[in-house]
């Protein structure tokens, strides 16, 4: 039986959203899950990884899957690059690599602040992407902000291997149950 390491979006624990019953749904394809909570206060990516791979690495990379949503994905594709996992779920992947910062919102980039938004403008998706040869799914509401399909549709033609898929009628919460039921179809 292979194990979901779920990470969540920015500033998220496990109660921010519905990730109790997102991840039951998850168990009953016969998957065992496991929720990593990371510490978001005045940390940066590579922090986040770092906390990823504390808990990723008590477990077997051929019988893990990582999973994570916004940031979450954006973590977890950071660490499949590093340790391969058995496979890699990317939900509503969060725009904010090298290649995305450009046309990043002055909103976004004050929000997640002036260390975080320097350290991803350093951080080039195609360099990551290029070590990651596991199954990959790609999945994103149809509501999403542009930027988000945007970012999902590069990753697919990035991954050509890729599963790619839709939810609809939700924005950006992988705990909607339309995105639930959209996952729940390609696993």
């Amino acid at each position: 039986m292979k194990t979901v390491l779920f990470v969540p979006g920015f500033m998220e624990d496990r109660h921010s959203r519905d990730y109790d019953t997102l991840l039951a749904a998850i168990e009953t394809k016969g998957y065992r899950t496991h929720f990593v909570s990371l510490s978001w206060r005045r940390t940066t990516i590579d922090d986040w990884t770092r906390e990823l791979h504390e808990v990723y690495h008590a477990h077997n990379p051929k019988q893990t899957i990582l999973a994570g949503f916004s940031f979450g994905a954006m973590t977890a594709l950071m660490t499949a690059a590093q340790r391969p996992p058995a496979a890699l779920w990317l939900c509503s992947l969060s725009p904010y690599f090298a290649e995305d910062m450009p046309e990043a919102k002055v909103t976004w980039l004050h929000d997640i602040g002036e260390r975080r938004a320097a350290r991803f403008r350093t951080l080039p998706f195609d360099n990551l992407a290029s070590k990651v040869t596991c199954p990959i799914l790609l999945v994103a509401g149809a509501n999403e902000d542009a930027r988000v399909l945007k970012r999902r549709d590069a990753a697919a033609k990035t991954w050509p291997h890729a599963v790619v898929c839709t939810a609809p009628d939700c924005a950006h919460d992988a705990t909607n149950p339309h995105y639930r039921q959209t996952l729940l179809e390609h696993i």
